[in-house]
Parts: C-alpha cells; structure tokens; sequence
C-alpha cells in the first residue's frame, strides 16, 4: 500500500510541476508579447518626436508640421484617420488644418451633402476642407471651448456623429483633445475609427493625450520659430533701410566763403523720419535743410525720402525759402495721411549779399548765438508744418525771415531727436541744456558745437536706450565787424522788446490758432468725402460677399444635376440661372480671381493644403477648393487653393 501511495504522490508531483511550468510560459510569453508590444509603440513615439523634432531643423512649412501630427498619431495608435483643427487668425473659429485620406466626417454634415457625397466623394472633401468649427459647435467646437478631452465609444454626446454610424462615413471610436500651451489655444487634434477598426481603450487614450500635449508644443514652437524667421527677415530689411537712408544724407559739409558749416547725424536703432540736407541753390547761394516727419520707422523714411527728392527739384535756382517750402507742400499734402506731417526749417546762406534768410514751417526754431552779448535765443519765424493743410493757410504763414550774422555769430539747426532724449530716470535733456551747450562751445566753430551737443547729450542720457536720431547743424558766420548787414523782416533776437511786442504776439498766436483750426477743418472735409466716395464705391460688398456663399452652394447643386444628365431640365435651368447670376457679378464689377495652374499669391490665394504632383511645378496651384473674387480693386475674398510641394519623393 505504501508503495502505491508513494507513486501517486510522485505522480501528482510531477503533474503539478508539468502544470506549473506549462502555467509559467504561457505567463513569460504574455509578458515578452507586452514587452515587444511597448517596445514597438515607444519606437512608434519616439519616431514620432524624432520627426517633429527633425521638422524644427530647417525652415518649416506649416503645413508639412500639421501632416506630421495627424499621420503621426493616426501611426502610433492605428487609427483608421485624424485630422487637425487650428484657430484662425481671430481666434474665433476653428480652420482644418489637415485632414488625412479616408478619415470619416467628424463634423455635422448636410443631408443634401450626404447625397451628394455617396455619387462623389470629391464634394464631401471639399466641404470639409473649408468647414470651420465655432466654440460648442458639434463635438470638436466643445472639446475646444472646455479643453476636456474625450474618449468616446458611443455617441449620445454627439448627435451629428451618431447619425451617421448607419452610413459608410460612420465612426465607431473617437479620441479629440484641445491642444492648448501655456494661456494659448493652438487647435483640437481628433482620430477616428471605422466600424471596421477596434474601438480605442483607455491604454490608447493615454498615449493619444501625450500625443497631444508634445503636438501643442510642437505647434506654439511652430509659431515661435515663424515669428523668429519674420522678425530676422525684417531687421534684415531695416538693415537694408537703415544703410540706404545713410546713403541720402550727406557725408560731409560743403565749403563756402564766409561760413563754416558742420552737421552730423546719429542714427537710432531703427530707420526714422529725420532728415537735413545741402543743396548748391546756385552759384552763390547755399540752402540747408533740417526736417523731421512724424512717426517712427518705415513710413516716415519713406516720407522723408519723398520730401527729399521733392527739396531738391524745387531748390534748384530758387533764391525764396519760404516760396520752396510752399511748392514742396502743394506737392506733398496729396499723399501725406492725415495724422503725419513734417516739420522742416530751410535757409539759404548768400555769401555775395553777406545774408541768411530762413523759412521755417513748424520746425523746431533755431538757435541763435550772438558773440556780442554771448546769448542765445531761440529764431521763431513763423510758419506751420507740411502736409496738413493744402496751401490756403500755408502759403499765408511761411514767409521769408532774414536772420543778421554778425562775426563768430552762430545759427544751430536740430531736431527734437536732441531735445527729447531721455537719461535713465526718464528726463528730457531739455532746451535749456541745448542752449547752455552752444554757449559753451560757439567760440571754438561749428564742428566744435556740433561735437559738445553730442558729447553732452551721450554724457546725459547715459545707458538708456534711444528710439529718436539725433541730427544737428550748425553754421557759424565769420566775417568783418564792418561788413554791411543784412535786412531783418521782423524783430531782431537779443533787441528790448516793444511795449506793444507782447500784443503783437498774442494776436499773432490766436490767428496762427485760427488758422490751424481751419487747416483742420480742410481735413476732416477731405478725410469725410473721401470716406462717403469709399462708402458708395465699396456699399455692395457684404450683400457681394453674401451672394457668392449662396452661389458655391449653388455650383455644388449644379455639379450634381450634371451628373444625372446634361440633358436634365434641372440642369438646363440651373445653367441659365448660373449665366444669370455670373452676369449680375459681372454688372457689379465682382471679378472671379484666377487659381488654378498659377503661381501662389498670397495676396489672393490663401493655402489649405500641400499636395506633391509630378505634373505641377513647385508653389504653383494644384486646385482651387473655392473660388476667390475681387471687388471692383479690393480683394472681397481669397481662392482657397491647395498647393503643389513639387514632385513627390
């Protein structure tokens, strides 16, 4: 009996060791499928980051970084399709960025659509395309208005998707997460599966958020890095600017019998508006001008160039300041924008009268150093800016303001670039520091006053950075204390003043305020007719813009009667009311813009997608998804294209 027992024990032993075994590798071949599994998708993800990281290596397209992302999450968790919304411009609505091949509609669709799409898929893609999304719209526009999320296996929460699960465009699994870094929205990213496919697990929606949260980040670099390229592309082109404006101000001063003339320019970090010049007004007269335009950067160069040539031309053989002054405002007050004007002050040097004759339009007044009593004082000849006023009140104002110049006399010309400097506690270095600087260095010439402004005001404003140049000009008149005078229209600086002085000045205050007050009137009377000849020549163009919506609808009806028989009566007469209403646009002046096989405009094409093409050169126009229109010469709308990346590698 024991023997017996003994076996069976020994048996059911080994038994038990042949189950456990048995038990154990199917255990240990679990685990190395999960492992190989986690491996496999870890190389999937790091395939992915590598590429989005590789995207970053050269300058991106928008459009390749957006395929990158769908199809890189639609790899990772084999997804049937994906797609990728973006918020526009406004951030008031989402755009379709990318939308991979044979991904179902994961937006609300038309019946009509529905119908349309079953004869041609064609028209269902392009709805899609161009359909935007708003804030709680179907279920993408509330992942993006909550930010939550969302995983979803049945779609109670989302009715337009719902309906469509009976059909061929029906979803059996969705994953949508807000794509958000830091405070800013950057878009949804949706994948889907069809009936076909396995629904997504909760494994699979944690790595679809990671996806999603490392696509984010991916994307607000995107917009970094875009911003970096444009703000280096264009200190490249203030480069360019900012070496062209040195080019038009003059290198050094001329020489010229009796004077000694000095002028410097200090540029700022940025092109500006501020301008002086010499011009050889004849054999015997010098004219030097000092100007400064309103406002800072580009447009104010491109004004001050503009002024320049216009000096120039009517310098020439013109013995008046204040006659060029008004001719370089009859030409310049029809392109000038209402809220720019230019401040400039023009004199010209005689040597053979032994004279200097000043015309100043608004300028800052020049200074004046008399040797004699070693004073100084501002020149303030009448006279208002260029640009805001057509010549009715300019003309009566500039007048021709002769300055004496006796020896070692002194005539600063400068810009508020100089006064306006600030020092590092946020103070202005003022006129009066101005004026102490001239009287300090008048003696010693003009360059010597030219380098003392600088020098105090480098002194003065210490670190702090300056957005204004700094331009100044001096001209000292050296001759004989016996030479004859030149004639003084109006009250000589330094004279004592006439007791009537102060009322003289008083009125001519009060009429230089009328008279700008009606130089602002001519303006708003300008500014009002040329906004109610806009307003009646543009008055049809949101009705315009409206009609062309109802006609793209209309064109995707006509598309599909053609094709139940260009002899259907339905088609006949939709092609006579499409005749119609082409006929109405034409009438209007609304003219359809040309897309397709042209090459990308971004004035007027606006891009959704990038296609390769071995028949369509590089950014060119692949096809138009929606025709853009012009009104009369606005643009009313862009031509939705898709664009050829060029041969397909």
């Amino acid at each position: 009996m024991w023997p017996t027992l003994l076996l069976g024990l020994l048996v059911a032993s080994i038994a038990g060791w042949i189950i456990t075994t048995y038990l154990q590798a199917r255990r240990i071949r679990r685990l190395e499928r999960s492992h190989e599994e986690i491996q496999v998708e870890e190389t999937l993800v790091f395939d992915f980051l590598h590429g989005l990281g590789e995207a970053f290596r050269e300058t991106i397209r928008p459009q390749e970084l957006h395929r990158l992302i769908v199809e890189g999450a639609t790899r990772i968790l084999d997804a049937h399709g994906g797609a990728l919304y973006v918020t526009d411009r406004t951030g008031a609505k989402l755009t379709p960025a990318f939308i991979s091949k044979g991904c179902p509609p994961l937006v609300d669709i038309p019946p009509n659509m529905l119908q349309q799409a079953a004869a041609n898929p064609t028209a269902l893609e392009s709805f899609l395309r161009l359909h935007t999304v708003g804030p709680g719209e179907g279920l993408i526009g509330r992942v993006w208005q909550t930010g939550q999320s969302v995983c979803l296996n049945e779609f109670s929460e989302a009715p337009e998707l719902a309906k469509l699960r009976g059909s061929a465009f029906g979803i059996s699994s969705i994953m949508a997460a807000a794509l958000r870094y830091g405070n800013q929205d950057l878009g949804v990213l949706v994948l889907a599966n069809s009936p076909m496919g396995a629904p997504f697990s909760q494994a699979d929606f944690v790595v679809f958020k990671s996806i999603a949260e490392q696509s984010a980040f991916a994307l607000y670099n995107a917009i970094i890095y875009s911003m970096a390229n444009e703000k280096k592309r264009l200190d490249h082109d203030l480069e360019i600017a900012r070496d062209i404006q040195r080019i038009l101000l003059p290198s050094e001063a001329p020489a010229i019998d009796g004077f000694q003339i000095s002028g410097i320019n200090v540029p700022a970090r940025q092109v500006s508006g501020d301008y002086f010049d010499y011009i050889q007004v004849d054999e015997e007269r010098l004219g030097v001008a000092i100007a400064d335009v309103s406002g800072k950067g580009v447009p104010a160069s491109l004004i001050m160039a503009i002024c320049r040539s216009v000096l120039r031309a009517e310098a020439a053989r013109n013995p008046s300041p204040a006659d060029v002054l008004r001719k370089v405002n009859r030409q310049l007050y029809p392109d000038i924008k209402e809220d720019m004007f230019i401040s400039m002050a023009y004199l010209i040097l005689d040597h053979q009268r032994n004279g200097v004759t000043l015309a100043r339009a608004g300028h800052d007044a020049p200074l004046l150093y008399r040797r004699q009593s070693q004073t100084v004082t501002p020149v303030k000849s009448p006279g208002m800016v260029v640009g805001i006023d057509s010549g009715s009140v300019f003309d009566r104002l500039t007048v021709d303001f002769a300055v004496p110049l006796e020896r070692d006399d002194c005539l600063v010309l400068y810009t508020d670039g100089v006064t306006e400097t600030l020092n590092t506690e946020g103070d202005e270095f003022g006129l009066d520091r101005m004026m102490e600087s001239v009287r300090a260095s008048a003696s010693d010439g003009a360059q010597a006053i030219v380098k003392r402004i600088i020098e105090t005001v480098r002194d003065f404003t210490g670190s702090a950075p300056q957005n204004d140049q700094m331009k100044a000009s001096a001209s000292a008149r050296a001759m004989p204390s016996s030479a004859a005078r030149a004639p003084v229209r109006g009250s000589e600086p330094g004279e004592p003043e006439d007791p009537m002085a102060g009322l003289q000045a008083d009125l001519d205050r009060f009429r230089d305020l009328a008279l700008r007050s009606q130089a602002d009137f001519e303006n708003y009377k300008k500014r009002s007719a040329r906004e109610k000849e806009e307003a009646i020549k543009y008055a049809n163009s949101a009705l315009l813009e409206r009609l062309v919506a109802i006609i793209d609808n209309f064109e995707l009806g006509l598309a599909a009667a053609k094709e139940q028989g260009e002899q259907s009566p339905i088609y006949s007469g939709m092609v006579l009311v499409q005749k119609q209403l082409n006929d109405l646009l034409a009438e209007n002046r609304l003219d359809p813009i040309e897309a397709e096989g042209k090459k990308f405009d971004p004035n007027v094409h606006e891009a959704i997608a990038h296609e390769p093409s071995d028949q369509v050169p590089e950014g060119f126009v692949l096809r138009q998804a929606r025709r853009g229109y012009r009104f009369k010469d606005r643009l009313l709308r862009p031509a939705k294209v898709v664009v050829s990346s060029g041969p397909g590698k």
